[in-house]
């Protein structure tokens, strides 16, 4: 159970980041990339602290720039995606990653697809469908919205495979390691993109504060938390339970920006919170 939760902590603080972007001005891509790089100076701290020797085998960081490649990708898709098209749109197409997950992970790190995450992946998605289309799936979309659609689908393919492939390098390597040269690489890609991000910048005492806070948070502790869990919980399972961060971005924006829940987010709400429970129960035993 000690795994599971802590994955479900990790998924409850990066819930946290779509209510930050709101009450900020700067950029997403910009404020990704500098609390990925404050972040990493924690890693950093917490390497030299434990004396953890980071010389890692150049195969194994080969692939840890490949994740990086793949979140920078998921997450630049997701936030175009938002401005392309409708939230819904956007994010029920973002969360079909649990969806890539239980189709790659057979193929890639030969993990058995189990009929009770397919059976919870449905409820899921059907959970997912009546808190972001109430009134029923658009049917009429412009071009805006197949390209922020596509786009979304793009950043899920992307989420579900960076989830494989770190389920697959964390089985004999510290993960901390993983996070050392994720950070490392993603700072490599922010200096090659430093005119543009200049451009974007702009600071104060407030913004700052906020970029350390979120740096320690959400680039630090919750991928420690993740990643811990990870090592002991099937992939299939951890996607699935990605879901959890819809239901933690609809209770922050009651309480900051007081958007009250419909009912069908309520019905949707319970389905996703029920498939979860069936996927930690099932796989507890």
């Amino acid at each position: 159970m000690k795994n599971y939760f802590l994955i479900i902590c990790s998924l409850l603080i990066w819930s946290s980041y779509s209510v930050i972007l709101k009450k900020t001005v700067i950029n997403p891509v910009v404020f990704t990339f500098l609390t990925t790089s404050i972040g990493w100076i924690f890693i950093l701290a917490y390497i030299k602290l434990k004396k953890i020797k980071i010389s890692l085998a150049n195969k194994k960081k080969f692939y840890i720039f490949f994740i990086t490649i793949l979140f920078l990708i998921n997450s630049i898709t997701f936030f175009y995606a938002y401005q392309l098209t409708s939230i819904p749109n956007a994010v029920f197409s973002h969360y079909l990653a649990p969806v890539f997950v239980s189709l790659l992970a057979p193929v890639l790190i030969k993990e058995k697809i189990e009929k009770i995450t397919l059976f919870a992946l449905f409820m899921a998605i059907i959970g997912m469908g009546f808190i972001f289309f109430p009134s029923g799936f658009e049917i009429i979309l412009s071009k805006n919205d197949l390209l922020g659609i596509s786009l979304g689908i793009i950043s899920a393919f992307c989420y579900g495979l960076l989830i494989i492939m770190a389920k697959y390098l964390i089985k004999d390597m510290a993960y901390i390691l993983l996070m050392f040269y994720q950070g490392l690489f993603t700072i490599m890609f922010g200096a090659i993109s430093l005119p543009f991000l200049l451009k974007e910048l702009h600071l104060n005492v407030n913004i700052i504060v906020l970029m350390i806070v979120v740096a320690f948070t959400h680039s630090f502790f919750a991928p420690i938390l993740y990643l811990e869990g990870l090592k002991k919980v099937k992939a299939q399972y951890a996607g699935l339970l990605g879901y959890i961060e819809i239901l933690g971005s609809l209770i922050l924006g009651f309480i900051f920006f007081n958007e009250i829940p419909l009912l069908t987010t309520f019905i949707g709400g319970a389905l996703i919170i029920i498939s979860g429970g069936i996927v930690i129960i099932h796989g507890k035993q």
